[in-house]
């Protein structure tokens, strides 16, 4: 900064002269047109200094002008390169977002759930035009998804759409410890740690419930319909802590890859992770990503584990509907 700074005074300098001579030369080409002679000078050498003073002018100018395109270069160095500077930096934090899949990301996960700008809007359309498709749904409870009710409806009733929902029954809060402590930092709104709990567990078995009335309803809706477009649901439960709540969309006809390959196009969701004793209950991290990417494959391998029983080694157990459960146990 000193070294702009000090060319910048060297160059204001250098200007303010080659401006005095622009004004004097003129002065002097005029002084010799009209003394020249009566000084003695023959009328060739009066013509020749005169044509020197004005190329002498044009040398000025042409140096003027080569000082204001330095003056002006010194000043974008000075105020511009640091905006300049922090421009190339979000390019290249861009570019990773981008090769990592992540396309939003917000401090509150409500953001992406409620479809608040300036990614949530991109969510929503994603939603909106998902077809024949498997949505994948890690919750604690169920009930931060349950806002989302018309969608789920809408997809499986109408658009060919899967949806596997897994989740922590309500009684899992007294028989695990751990998901239990996890359960209680996450609702930190209530101070009293024994109200809070009481909370928890009316809420928890609530949103569960509300979960089954939906899906109730949808399956009673399909058949009443004779909907040949209707997809399915299936409700799992899981005994495992869950590091993240996450929805994953994957295309059907790109399913059944195996486990090592990458994630397939067409592949969008989020995922927000739970931090240990945030400030409020809203204020979690969320990251919305899309394929390709390798953020996104990182999830989407990981969320797809959590559905297959040679992996989850019966931690997570489908609980809906019952005639797969005992198709999967023959």
């Amino acid at each position: 900064m000193n070294r702009w700074l000090l060319g910048l005074s060297v160059a204001t300098i250098v200007g303010g002269l080659l401006e005095l001579l622009k004004v004097l030369v003129p002065f002097g080409a005029v002084f010799f047109a009209f003394f020249g002679l009566r000084l003695g000078m023959q009328f060739q050498a009066v013509v020749v200094t005169i044509l020197g003073f004005l190329g002498l002018t044009a040398l000025i100018e042409r140096l003027s002008s080569l000082n204001r395109i330095e003056k002006g270069i010194q000043s974008i160095n000075s105020t511009h390169m640091p905006r300049i500077e922090k421009a190339i930096e979000s390019v290249a934090l861009t570019n990773v977002a981008f090769q990592l899949g992540i396309a939003g990301i917000t401090s509150n996960w409500t953001n992406f759930i409620k479809f608040h700008q300036p990614f949530g809007d991109r969510l929503e359309q994603q939603l909106k035009d998902s077809e024949v498709a498997t949505w994948y749904i890690v919750s604690t409870s169920p009930l931060g998804l349950l806002d989302w009710k018309s969608y789920f409806i809408d997809a499986v009733e109408n658009k060919k759409i899967d949806i596997k929902w897994v989740y922590h029954p309500s009684d899992i809060l007294k028989t695990s410890p751990a998901i239990k402590a996890q359960a209680l930092m996450l609702f930190g709104y209530e101070p009293d740690w024994q109200v809070r709990e009481q909370t928890v567990e009316m809420e928890w078995g609530n949103a569960v419930e509300r979960l089954k009335l939906m899906v109730s309803q949808s399956e009673s809706n399909i058949r009443l319909g004779s909907k040949t477009s209707a997809g399915s649901w299936e409700l799992y439960e899981s005994t495992l802590p869950h590091f993240f709540f996450a929805f994953l969309s994957v295309p059907k006809k790109k399913q059944g890859l195996p486990s090592d390959a990458f994630v397939p196009n067409g592949t969008f969701g989020f995922v927000h992770l739970y931090p240990m004793f945030p400030k409020d209950y809203y204020d979690r991290p969320a990251i919305y990503f899309e394929a390709p990417g390798l953020f996104t494959d990182t999830y989407y391998r990981s969320i797809l584990s959590m559905f297959d029983e040679h992996k989850n080694r019966g931690y997570v157990q489908r609980k809906h509907p019952q005639d797969k459960i005992g198709a999967a146990k023959a």
